[in-house]
């Protein structure tokens, strides 16, 4: 043996090992904390279809991480500069341990030190003992000077989309609201109004509009109200099946697949259509190839709806819209402006076909609720107290209806009435005819992002979906494949009435609009806020107290729902189109009537006490029927000193409580729901699993905490939570909670 060997390791030696392990774990456990982050961001703006595949994606990760799997392969460093603030309470404070997590990240990845001013701050690079480390080991610098061409365009992209999710609180929900309502269903609005005239279109526009205001600002104040949301990145199904239940989450993910397959029908029409009036190539050749490149994307099975993505393209098309409506403005003509024909209005009789693609249109065109959904955990986790998220929601809808307004006056007054009613594509072909091929040149950039993009986002919900409901039965590749069907069939009908000629982009969407849209922009959201008043987490600010009014609701409900009776009854002329109309009105009533039948409006209570896993502070507060409650409850320290503590909207626990004891008299007598959570730096929820009961009648009553939550019965006692050491009848300290 040799010398060394002889002699064992020096104590550098062992410290140097140590510290290299611990820089190891260190960089395990960033790289992994990061790869669920970018896992998460990639399914920001993705459509409500996709959240089931969201939330398997982010399992699927958590999975192979507690299995030990590496995922350093996954991970890029524009990823790790992105999510700093999100680990950096991972980084141990030893400064050995920093520099040596440094000089691995510096082996592993190709930066700039300006690239990654983020990054050195988290690890404290530029800290002078973490320098001379670096420097001592032989690494002078951190990062390198020069980076090829496609990693500086990569870095190029990063700066951009960082300026982009850096928007305020405020600017981020208005316009991830705004990027995503304004979509493809305002190339058909033209033409489902051209019939009734520009102005009278106009009118209908600003009413269904401000409705559609009242409506999405109930849906953001919901979701201000839900811890779920927040702490746990809850998407629209789950918080519709935690306030009305089961039954309405289900309905809600069977309207949003048949909403899905025949957006995606949609698409392909559009898209088909455009194209073939701009190229003179065949619709069928276009769908052919939406088709084959959806299937080639679709297959690849990653989602790429990020923030920052969804803005650009959202923001592009914006532009679109408001160059083609610039355009079309010096073409305008007084006799088309003058164009009235609405029922009963100066002796006109009723003409069902006037009114039969209106209101669907219309009520499609505003329908950006569940972008709420896919914003408010961004929004809510920087601005918690919800009046960000209420806002930017209300002025994305109030900027959507001035942007309609414009296109609506500028196309109807520029294309003749009696040519927008022949027209089966898209707004854009009579608008070229009037104009020129300029349209085109400029539309085609929307039709391409509108439709094309968005037709993959839908495509991967639907086989997603698919392979969900078969994989019980059929697994591996059979399962992945058959997945495909929805689409396939899609396709296939698509390919049918571009056949027969009957394939008409602005009757699909009318339809889908008169008959699912109620029920998504209209019902949905009054129950939900009625719901979240009763029985919300949170109090935010910023709300409108009026509109929850019984009165209000009960309006914004029947507006909607007499939208799809209407249209059964005098509209709708076709014997399917009255059985849709008959079963969404009665199965909208019958569903209403089970939700408030299961206490969706029913009065409860929170208890939350929640900690803050960086600084280790308790925070308790208490809420009857979705209001904070000023409650005096007794806390006792590890010596078994008791005091009375006044809890109001929330309030941090003195150090050295160990027993929290929260009366529950003044609490609703048939539901009280517990609710104890840890939140790391990074803004993620995890259940902790303290020692709880109630005490009733001098007894204590064991309660389990199932994942940190809880359900018990208001109106006796008091609930007992042990946060620490508490004190034993003897005096002596038995262990418990964190």
């Amino acid at each position: 043996m040799t010398e060394a060997a002889d002699r064992g390791p020096t104590r550098a030696e062992v410290l140097g090992g140590f510290t290299g392990r611990r820089a190891s774990t260190t960089r395990f456990a960033i790289e992994a904390r990061t790869a669920q982050l970018a896992t998460v961001a990639r399914f920001a703006t993705a459509p409500a279809v996709c959240e089931r595949l969201a939330e398997v994606e982010e399992q699927a990760l958590l999975s192979s991480l507690a299995a030990g799997r590496d995922v350093a392969a996954e991970v890029r460093i524009q990823d790790l500069e992105r999510f700093a603030a999100a680990w950096a309470h991972l980084v141990p404070a030893d400064v050995a341990v920093r520099a040596e997590l440094a000089r691995s990240l510096a082996g592993a990845y190709r930066f700039r030190p300006r690239d990654v001013p983020r990054l050195r701050d988290a690890l404290g690079v530029d800290e002078e003992p973490v320098r001379e480390l670096l420097e001592a080991g032989g690494l002078e610098r951190f990062g390198a000077e020069q980076l090829p061409g496609t990693e500086r365009r990569r870095w190029a992209y990063a700066r951009l989309r960082s300026r982009i999710e850096d928007l305020s609180p405020f600017w981020t929900s208005y316009a991830l609201v705004l990027t995503q309502t304004v979509g493809a269903g305002i190339l058909a609005l033209p033409i489902a109004l051209g019939a009734i005239g520009p102005v009278p279109g106009l009118v209908l526009m600003v009413v269904f509009g401000l409705l559609n205001v009242l409506t999405i600002t109930a849906v953001a104040e919901a979701f201000a109200r839900t811890g779920a949301v927040r702490w746990e990145g809850a998407f629209f199904g789950r918080t519709v099946a935690g306030y009305l239940g089961p039954l309405a989450g289900a309905t809600l993910s069977g309207v949003l697949v048949v909403f899905s397959v025949v957006v995606l029908l949609v698409y392909y029409l559009g898209f088909s259509t455009a194209l073939a009036d701009a190229t003179g190539v065949s619709a069928l050749v276009w769908a052919g190839l939406l088709f084959v490149i959806g299937l080639i994307l679709v297959g690849r099975g990653r989602m790429d709806a990020t923030v920052a993505s969804s803005l650009v393209v959202g923001a592009v098309n914006l532009l679109v819209i408001v160059a083609l409506s610039v355009v079309a403005l010096p073409f305008l003509e007084p006799a088309n402006l003058a164009h009235a024909n609405v029922p009963f209005v100066g002796g006109a009789p009723l003409d069902p076909s006037v009114l039969e693609l209106a209101f669907g249109a219309v009520l499609l065109a505003y329908f950006g609720h569940t972008a709420v959904a896919n914003g408010a955990r961004t929004v809510l986790r920087r601005a918690p107290d919800g009046r960000a998220l209420i806002r930017g929601s209300r002025a994305a809808l109030v900027t959507s209806v001035a942007l309609y307004a414009l296109w609506v006056i500028a196309i109807g007054g520029a294309v003749p009435p009696e040519r927008l009613a022949t027209e089966t594509g898209t707004a854009l072909t009579p608008l070229a005819e009037v104009v020129g091929p300029i349209v085109f040149t400029i539309g085609l950039v929307f039709v391409v992002l509108a439709m094309g993009m968005a037709s993959v986002h839908f495509g991967i919900g639907l086989h997603a979906q698919t392979r969900e409901l078969v994989g019980a039965r059929l697994a591996g590749r059979v399962g992945w494949v058959v997945g495909f069907l929805p689409a396939t069939v899609v396709f296939g009908v698509a390919v049918l009435l571009l056949t027969t000629g009957r394939g008409s982009f602005t009757g699909v969407l009318s339809l889908l609009g008169t008959s699912l849209g109620p029920l998504l922009a209209g019902v949905f959201p009054v129950l939900l806020l009625a719901s979240s008043r009763r029985r919300g987490d949170h109090v935010p600010r910023g709300v409108q107290r009026w509109l929850g009014h019984p009165v209000v609701l009960l309006g914004l409900y029947l507006a909607f729902l007499s939208a799809v009776v209407v249209h059964g009854a005098f509209v709708w002329t076709s014997w399917w189109e009255r059985t849709t109309a008959s079963v969404v009105a009665v199965g909208t009533v019958l569903l209403t009537f089970v939700v408030l039948r299961g206490g969706a409006l029913r009065s409860s209570g929170v208890i939350e006490l929640r900690r803050d896993g960086h600084l280790g502070v308790h925070r308790l507060r208490v809420l009857a029927g979705g209001e904070h409650l000023d409650v005096d409850v007794v806390l006792e320290d590890r010596h078994g000193r008791t005091a009375p503590f006044t809890v109001t909207a929330g309030a941090d626990l003195p150090d050295g409580t160990v027993r929290v004891r929260v009366p529950l008299e003044a609490m609703p007598r048939r539901e009280v729901r517990v609710w104890v959570h840890v939140v790391d730096p990074g803004g993620d929820s995890a259940p902790l699993e303290l020692p709880a009961s109630v005490g009733r009648d001098g007894h204590e009553v064991p309660v389990v905490l199932h994942r940190g939550r809880a359900e018990l019965r208001g109106g006796a006692g008091e609930l007992s939570l042990v946060l620490g050491a508490s004190p034993s009848r003897d005096g002596r300290h038995d262990g418990g909670g964190v």
